[in-house]
This record gives C-alpha cells, structure tokens and sequence, in this order.
C-alpha cells in the first residue's frame, strides 16, 4: 500500500498546484489525501443530472480558472462529460 501510495503521489505531482474539475463530490476524501486543490464540483452530488444552468455555470468557471483537467468516474460516459 506504501508504494502505492508513492507512486500515486509521484503521478500527481503536475496537478497539486492545479485546481481541477470533477463531476460530482465523491473524490473528497482522495483530495485530501492527496493534498489536491479544492475542485470546481460541476454536479451537486453523485447521480444528479447535468442541466442546462449547471452546464454553463461549470463552463464558465473551468474557463475563468484556466482549469485543463475534469475528472469523471467510470458511471460517467465520455459523452456525457464531451460538453462541459
């Protein structure tokens, strides 16, 4: 788990200093262990639909912050997040 762990780490060090986009708040407690920078969080929690609003309002942020990375889970197709 310690190499793991490490390697894990070693992989995201380009991102640390980065704010990043995830589709819903499940990652948390990854974040934190991780050390990430909060995320912009595109849907409120897990399961909820992508609307129209929350569509731009999250286009608008990753735009604002020069964000150039959106973390989906594997429920999440790459067709469903294409948009965003």
């Amino acid at each position: 788990m310690d190499k793991l762990n490490i390697d894990l780490h070693n992989q995201l060090k380009s991102i640390k200093s980065k704010r990043i986009a995830v589709i819903d708040d499940t990652l948390q407690y990854f974040e934190k262990e991780q050390m990430l920078k909060r995320p912009v969080i595109v849907t409120p929690y897990h399961g909820a639909r992508l609307s129209v609003k929350r569509t731009l309002e999250a286009k608008r942020m990753i735009k604002e912050l020069n964000i150039s990375c959106l973390v989906y889970g594997v429920d999440n197709s790459p067709n469903q997040v294409s948009f965003i």
